[in-house]
C-alpha cells in the first residue's frame, strides 16, 4: 500500500496530518509505504491530485470518495468537514477499503473499472453500424424480425439510422474522453472522432463496405488504447516526483517499526 501525503510549504495541518497516518497504520497492522511530498507553484495540481493542503491519498485514490471525480483541484488550505485535516475515522476507513483491495490481489483503480466500461460502451455504435442502408435486401426479414422483437422495428427505416448511428457513435466517443486524464490521456478520443466520421463516411455518404469497416477497426483500436494499463513506471516519471528521503517511511510491523529510505 502507498500512502502519499501532498502538502505546500508552511502548512500547519501537514505534520499532524501524517502523524495521523502513522497511527492509523500500526493501530490496524498494515503494510505501507508513506511519502510525504511537498508541491509548489511550478506542480501541476490536477495532476497531482491535489485538492488542497494536506491531501492523502492511497494508492492514487483520495481518501474522502466525495473528492475522487470533480474535485477542485488547486493550491489552497483544505478542510475536512470544519477540520483542517481528515478525522482518524476518514483515513482508517480508507485504509480499510485499500487493504481489503490488496487482499484481492486487485490492481484495478476506479478510473480503470470506468475505462473497461467505457470500451463496452463503443459496441452499440458498433452495432448500429453494421445495420444494412439498402445493400442486402434478402437480408431486411431477418433484421427486421430481431429488431422488431426488441420493440426496436422502427429502427430499421432509413429514415432513423443515420441519426441513431450518429447519437451511438457519439455515446462511444465520449466514453473515451471521461477521465481521460486518469487513462491514456486525449489521444483515443481523437481517434474515436476520425474512426467515427470514416465509419458515418463510409456507410451513409460514399456508401462503401470498406471505408465503414475501417472505421469500426480504428474505433475497436481507439477503445483498447483507452483502456491498455499504463506502466506503474510510466506514471510515476510524468506525474508523481521522487520523495525526499526523510519523507519516505515504510511501515511493515503493527508494532510501528519505521525504515528510513536513505
Amino acid at each position: 500500500m502507498r500512502i502519499e501525503v501532498l502538502y505546500f510549504e508552511g502548512c500547519p495541518n501537514h505534520k499532524p496530518t501524517v502523524q495521523r497516518v502513522k497511527q492509523v497504520i500500526d493501530r490496524l497492522g498494515v503494510m505501507a509505504d508513506i511519502c510525504e511530498i511537498e508541491l509548489t507553484q511550478d506542480d501541476d495540481p490536477v495532476a497531482m491530485k491535489f485538492v488542497g493542503s494536506p491531501t492523502v491519498l492511497i494508492n492514487g485514490e483520495d481518501i474522502d470518495p466525495t473528492q475522487r471525480t470533480g474535485a477542485s483541484y488547486g493550491f489552497g488550505c483544505r478542510m475536512f468537514d470544519g477540520e483542517g485535516m481528515p478525522s482518524v475515522e476518514m483515513i482508517e476507513r480508507a485504509v480499510k477499503q485499500a487493504a481489503r483491495g490488496d487482499e484481492r490481489g486487485s490492481s484495478e483503480t476506479p478510473s480503470k473499472k470506468a475505462g473497461w466500461l467505457g470500451c463496452l460502451a463503443v459496441l452499440p455504435g458498433i452495432g448500429a453500424t453494421v445495420i444494412p442502408v439498402g445493400l442486402c435486401p434478402a437480408c431486411w426479414p431477418a433484421y427486421a424480425g430481431v429488431l422488431s422483437a426488441l420493440g426496436l422495428g422502427f429502427l430499421f427505416k432509413t429514415t432513423y439510422l443515420l441519426p441513431v448511428t450518429a447519437l451511438l457513435l457519439l455515446v462511444a466517443t465520449g466514453s473515451l474522453a471521461f477521465r481521460a486524464r486518469a487513462r491514456r490521456g486525449y489521444g483515443p478520443f481523437v481517434l474515436g472522432l476520425i474512426a467515427s466520421a470514416t465509419v458515418l463516411t463510409g456507410k451513409f455518404v460514399l456508401v462503401s463496405d470498406a471505408v465503414m469497416y475501417s472505421g469500426i477497426v480504428l474505433l475497436v483500436a481507439a477503445s483498447i488504447w483507452n483502456v491498455w494499463p499504463r506502466k506503474a513506471t510510466e506514471v510515476d516519471s510524468s506525474v508523481r516526483p521522487s520523495c525526499a528521503p526523510e519523507g519516505h517511511t515504510s511501515h511493515t510491523q503493527p508494532s510501528g517499526a519505521e525504515e528510513v529510505s536513505s
